[in-house]
């Protein structure tokens, strides 16, 4: 397969089984059709879904873009200029929808729950800065919104923001959150609804080792 072979020993394993996985869900979801260029530029070179899901595997190893390009041989830049272009909040939101719904109407999950029920709470990752990442879950195991947050926001606005800014199918009508057990109604989403905070810009991107 043309992304596993590339990978050096250290990811070799874990990023092969993870590129195998990635084809096998584009090939059912097409997720990586909703990752459009910020521009507007409707053609797709025949090389675009090999490069979106190389910066896919760079970013999610911490592999990084550097990293990735001296072992696949496809130029940094060429990657920078993919992730800089395709990859935004946006891309990323109904890329992930894709996989949701999809995944929202397979019979397994449906044996979890219905997917009117969800919850949320924030992750301390080890990075600079004082931040957290908020994810929301549905009772399907499903994960169908993650924001990055500053750890001293109210985390209320970002919770009710996940819920309704939802692009999935999932009709949220009863959420839970970590405060003392409370369980909170809220108003059936209505899929592709606007998130009610603007979307973060995605900072431009560089081929340091880093990513």
């Amino acid at each position: 397969m043309w992304i596993t072979a590339c990978l050096p020993g250290p990811w070799a394993s874990t990023a092969g089984l993870t590129s195998r996985g990635l084809v096998e869900i584009d090939a059912r979801t097409g997720f990586t059709e909703r990752l459009t260029h910020a521009g507007g530029m409707a053609s797709r070179p025949p090389d675009l879904r090999r490069n979106l899901l190389y910066v896919i595997i760079a970013e999610a190893t911490s592999m990084g873009l550097s990293a990735m390009a001296e072992s696949c041989g496809v130029s940094c830049d060429t990657l920078a200029w993919t992730a800089e272009w395709y990859f935004s909040e946006e891309t990323l939101e109904a890329a992930n929808a894709a996989i949701v719904n999809y995944h929202h109407q397979l019979p397994m999950p449906q044996s979890f729950g219905t997917g009117t029920l969800s919850s949320s709470d924030g992750q301390k990752f080890p990075v600079k800065g004082k931040s957290l990442t908020a994810a929301h879950v549905s009772d399907q195991h499903a994960s169908f919104d993650t924001k990055v947050i500053t750890s001293t926001s109210p985390e209320s606005p970002y919770v009710l923001d996940g819920i309704l800014g939802s692009q999935t199918d999932l009709l949220i009508t009863e959420h839970a959150t970590d405060t003392s057990g409370t369980w909170a109604r809220s108003p059936s989403t209505a899929p592709g609804r606007e998130p009610t905070s603007p979307p973060a810009t995605r900072p431009p991107g560089t081929c340091s080792p880093a990513g």
